[in-house]
């Protein structure tokens, strides 16, 4: 029972367990390799279990490269350009896991144990547990064999008109890739809450023909052209929340084809699990389709507008024919956000985060909550101060948490 128990409670620091600077095929651990993360058939498992790797023996460029000790034979990756999974993918509606449970202490069923930590379990202590985890990913190994935090996080309390941010200063967000045609489009935005899941606004994840089909997730980037830290994946499924009606549970989830290799220029955001908000206003980044430079990522600050206020400036929508928002704003799925004083502030596209800094901890460092995603709003063109309305994560944690970390 106690090897059980440290199985599934133990929580591993990263850095901590560094094998140091090791190189690919050298030996490690009692009878393991050091391979390329992508490489090793049990941590890609275990990564979809919410398990992050805890023997790192070094890196070549971003990729990671850990201690595999699975016997299984290392399989042949052969590299070729992205191309679309059409025959896994599926657009249906759905809340079933994505695995099986898995036997953690070799009995079946599964122990006590297991089942006693799953009934204490409430909504958002996955989320907030695999926050810790991930944030252990803004470190960089030294030629030293040691690890430094790298966080280009700007903690600035306001940002008054629209800047580019750094590089890495958003390592959570992801462009979204369509093809339509013979071209791809880069349509929608998203948020990576694992190495394979990313959380992005229900409509863009349902094909159209104007919109086209979605097929790849790009991140790593604020600049189209600095693409050193850039990786692209495959899209592999997509799930719709089960009750989305227009504009209303208008959330979906993006599983990618293989891990993304985690590094300070890329990684997971935290979500935000409560509904209310400590301060008026919050922060918001996206890149642009309109005005600006498409090819650099766009960051603002924004106020918060109360459901009162969103309901009075959405009236005439609200009130149209087969209107998208027949019911209103919902306070409990919906938050609005824009200015009060500046006009054009638009920079956004579907799927796109209000996020705020997450408080810093001992175990955890330079991350971002997800507040919510962008869902819809007044036209770019419009000229207006009409708020932007996003999807609360807080109303869906449950609903993410049992796709994203079945397991844990």
């Amino acid at each position: 029972m106690v090897k059980c128990e440290r199985v599934v409670n133990i929580f591993l620091i990263l850095v901590a367990s560094a094998l140091g600077q090791l190189e690919e095929g050298d030996r490690c651990g009692r009878n393991g390799v050091c391979e390329f993360l992508t490489d090793c058939p049990q941590a890609i498992s275990d990564l979809k279990k919410g398990i992050l790797p805890t023997n790192v023996c070094g890196y070549k460029g971003i990729k990671s490269i850990i201690c595999c000790e699975n016997d299984t034979p290392r399989p042949i990756v052969t590299q070729r350009t992205p191309t679309p999974l059409i025959a896994r993918r599926t657009n249906t509606p759905t809340s079933t896991p994505l695995y099986q449970r898995p036997n953690l202490c070799n009995t079946k069923p599964p122990g006590d144990l297991v089942r006693r930590i799953a009934a204490q379990q409430v909504p958002g202590d996955k989320a907030r547990e695999m926050c810790k985890r991930y944030s252990q990913y803004a470190y960089e190994s030294t030629p030293f064999g040691s690890t430094e935090l790298k966080c280009p996080i700007k903690q600035t309390s306001y940002i008054s008109n629209i800047t580019v941010p750094s590089e890495g200063e958003f390592p959570h967000m992801i462009e979204l890739g369509y093809i339509t045609g013979n071209r791809t489009t880069w349509n929608c935005g998203g948020n990576l809450i694992s190495p394979i899941f990313i959380v992005t606004t229900g409509h863009c994840i349902i094909s159209t023909p104007r919109q086209g089909l979605v097929t790849f997730a790009r991140g790593g980037i604020t600049d189209i052209n600095k693409r050193k830290h850039m990786q692209i994946r495959n899209i592999a499924r997509t799930f719709l929340h089960p009750s989305i009606n227009k504009f209303y549970n208008d959330i979906g989830l993006v599983e990618v084809d293989r891990p993304f290799d985690l590094n300070p220029y890329l990684r997971p955001a935290c979500l935000y699990t409560q509904h209310d908000i400590p301060q008026k206003t919050i922060l918001a980044s996206s890149w642009d389709m309109i005005k600006f430079d498409n090819n650099k990522m766009l960051k603002i600050t924004l106020d918060i507008f109360s459901t009162t206020e969103c309901n009075t400036f959405y009236e005439p929508f609200i009130n149209r024919k087969n209107s998208n928002v027949f019911k209103g704003i919902d306070d409990a799925s919906m938050i609005c956000a824009g200015t009060r004083t500046i006009r054009d502030s638009c920079i956004g596209i579907s799927g796109y985060p209000l996020m705020l800094f997450h408080p810093v901890t001992e175990s955890v460092k330079c991350m971002y909550d997800v507040i919510a995603i962008t869902a819809f709003g007044a036209s770019c063109s419009a000229n207006t101060i009409i708020p932007t309305v996003y999807q609360r994560m807080s109303n869906y944690i449950e609903w993410i948490e049992k796709l994203v970390w079945p397991m844990y």
